[in-house]
């Protein structure tokens, strides 16, 4: 991130990617750094601190570019095995000890299910991929939570790491281009760049919406970002030459923009897209604003030397500060902003001493491992490695513990049930096929999900067939719209496309459906672990605060039975989990079975309202009836975790597979007994 050997021409003026060593551009890396603790803690007014990272990007390429296309000009070639050493010399080492240091801590406080996540992204940051496997992992509604893991800043890294793969190459290509006539070198060289840079901007902004994963963790629709750093050290030369006030009204400007994004932009949007133009400009406008040769009074301020020493400190800050915060909020299952204020510190701390012994020793080449490209190449080589192994290591380990007794019962809990392939709209998964007594037709989200099992056995049991359609997010729920709290828009039309769809499937006579079990997670309702008056029900595009959520999701549940029973198939609605405020298998292995619980009381204030709009729905119709699992779940005083060795939960609403298949035959008895 930082230039490695800045220097001037005898003029004091810099020349393209040849400058003096600018305090202003550490100084601008400081409140970047700050932006991303701050909102990593949970500091008030930081609520749009993630824009430190595309700040980060931009300098990267700014910097990164100037040193390369120096290089073209002056040797015409770039010299890969120059250039990937030293960064191998800024980058690797203080990543690698961080992640060795990660997985030690992960294997003293992190349960084995935990600590496999966490060595398999140890071995996805050793292979420069982390951020593809972090789009995998926390993509779709049962992806793993991403402030769960340790290692999920290095997604930025691994997007900087790609971007180092293309970008000399852009730069040859360019050079090729114009390498007949040297005074159009340059010229060539920016037009592939730019073109490159256009193609990536315009499509973050074409995937912002419908793919919000990709477009945030994947080096394509993020390229833009670096490259509009790159662009700008292709223009400097031409751009510097501005009177100095104007250097102090693009630093001014540039940083107001900067500080107005941070209030003003939140996670609910996807990001980046086009709302990322304005810290990327802005960020332009602060480096180009520093440029000129005559200092200016704002990009002094940047420069003062406190505000320097923390951006020198950015890296190695940004490396440490959050695998601290989520080992601790792990361990501790509790999330404090005073606490967490103390750990951004102590990692501070960790940072001055992994610069100091770590990142300055290496890059100045003390060592004499590092002397030469190609000794420093082999020693890269041997800390992605380090790396490899460590993460593979851990990962063996990790299912090791959870085979052990005092973890097994919660690994088997967080096993997904089967259902969750019976995802084909237009057919139901057939689950059991002895049908002479009727057949069952299971449908609704994930909830539906965990139930299936159950429904299989009981079905089984009493000589009926099963059918099973879920899909997680889609509840089984007529004329409501809905809100993806994951891509934060409204879901698509394929959920009401597929409700219509297994609405069809159980009125056709021919498919033989006699029962229909619908199971929601009852997305209305505030569980417990997400305490909100704001739900997911829709009216057009504004999500509806709780009455009016619990009316439409009554009026909806209604016209959906109804749609059914007025072909004479009965209707069970088995109504949601009561659920609890951490996961069960997160919290009892670190605090016990009691300590985990919640009183009953507190679950019916968050639950009776769904479960009452629940049974409105079904009044007055003869061939529809609600189950209400609660009592399976709860004593008179308190709703458990576990009990008898049984793990009730897979995560803080969604029962266990053990826990639903323990209640087959009172399924049974509920499905022969059904109006």
């Amino acid at each position: 991130m930082t230039p490695e050997g800045a220097a001037a021409t005898s003029q004091g003026r810099p020349v393209l990617g040849r400058q003096p060593y600018r305090p202003d551009i550490d100084g601008l890396r400081a409140i970047a750094i700050l932006l991303v603790v701050g909102y990593h803690i949970g500091l008030p007014g930081f609520g749009g601190g993630f824009i430190g990272v595309d700040v980060f990007f931009v300098l990267s390429g700014f910097l990164i570019t100037g040193l390369l296309v120096r290089e073209v000009r002056e040797s015409g070639r770039i010299s890969f095995l120059d250039f990937y050493a030293r960064r191998i010399r800024r980058l690797l080492p203080a990543l690698a000890l961080v992640v060795v240091v990660t997985l030690l801590l992960g294997v003293l406080v992190l349960l084995p299910w935990e600590l496999e996540g966490t060595a398999k992204s140890a071995t996805a940051t050793g292979a420069f991929v982390s951020n593809i496997y972090f789009w995998r992992v926390t993509h779709g509604y049962f992806g793993e939570v991403p402030e769960t893991q340790p290692l999920l800043h290095t997604w930025s890294l691994a997007v900087e790491e790609q971007f180092y793969l293309v970008w000399p190459i852009l730069i040859g290509f360019g050079y090729w281009f114009g390498r007949r006539r040297p005074k159009d070198v340059l010229r060539w060289i920016t037009t592939v760049l730019a073109i490159t840079c256009l193609a990536s901007f315009l499509l973050s902004v074409a995937i912002a919406g419908p793919m919000p994963f990709v477009n945030f963790f994947l080096m394509p629709p993020r390229l833009w970002e670096l490259g509009a750093g790159g662009l700008l050290a292709l223009s400097v030369p031409y751009l510097q030459r501005h009177p100095r006030r104007f250097g102090a009204l693009w630093v001014i400007g540039g940083l107001g923009v900067i500080v107005a994004t941070n209030l003003i932009v939140t996670s609910a949007g996807p990001w980046p897209g086009l709302p990322a133009l304005a810290p990327v400009l802005a960020t332009v406008a602060v480096v180009l604003g520093g440029s000129n040769s005559e200092p200016n009074g704002a990009s002094g301020l940047l420069g003062l030397s406190p505000i320097v020493s923390v951006g020198r400190l950015s890296y190695s800050w940004y490396l440490w500060h959050w695998p601290l915060l989520v080992l601790v909020r792990l361990a501790t299952l509790e999330q404090s902003l005073w606490r967490d204020s103390i750990i951004a510190l102590a990692a501070l701390g960790l940072a001055a001493l992994t610069y100091q012994f770590v990142e300055q020793p290496i890059r100045r080449r003390r060592f004499n491992v590092v002397r030469t490209p190609g000794l420093t190449l082999m020693v890269g080589g041997m800390l992605v490695g380090t790396m490899l192994v460590g993460g593979i290591t851990a990962a063996r380990l990790a299912d090791r513990l959870a085979a052990t007794d005092q973890y097994e019962r919660y690994a088997e809990a967080l096993s997904p049930p089967n259902s969750h392939h019976c995802t084909v709209p237009e057919v139901l998964c057939v689950r059991a096929r002895n049908a002479h007594a009727g057949t069952v037709a299971l449908l609704g989200d994930s909830m539906a999900g965990a139930w299936s099992e159950s429904l299989a056995q009981a079905t089984t049991s009493i000589g009926m067939g099963l059918r099973v359609g879920t899909y997680g997010g889609c509840p089984f729920v007529s004329e409501i719209g809905l809100w993806n709290d994951q891509t934060h828009r409204p879901k698509s039309s394929s959920c009401a496309a597929r409700v219509e769809d297994w609405l069809g499937f159980v009125q056709d006579p021919d498919n033989g459906i006699t029962i229909v079990v619908i199971a929601n997670v009852s997305l209305p309702g505030r569980r417990i672990a997400e305490p909100t008056e704001i739900t997911s029900v829709m009216d057009g595009d504004r999500r509806l605060p709780m009455d009016d959520a619990l009316e439409a999701w009554e009026s909806g549940l209604r016209h959906t039975i109804s749609a059914i029973t007025s072909r004479g198939i009965r209707v069970i609605v088995l109504q949601t989990a009561p659920g609890l405020a951490k996961p069960a298998p997160d919290c009892v292995p670190r605090k016990g079975i009691a300590e985990c619980g919640v009183k009953r009381e507190i679950i019916d204030r968050y639950r009776d309202p769904v479960v009452q709009a629940e049974r409105r729905a079904v009044e007055g119709d003869a061939l529809a009836s609600v189950w209400d699992p609660e009592p399976l779940f709860c004593t008179d005083d308190i709703c458990l975790p576990e009990d008898d060795g049984v793990v009730y939960y897979w995560d803080a609403y969604h029962p266990s597979q053990a826990k639903t298949v323990s209640a087959a035959p009172v399924i049974a008895q509920l499905l022969e007994g059904a109006p």
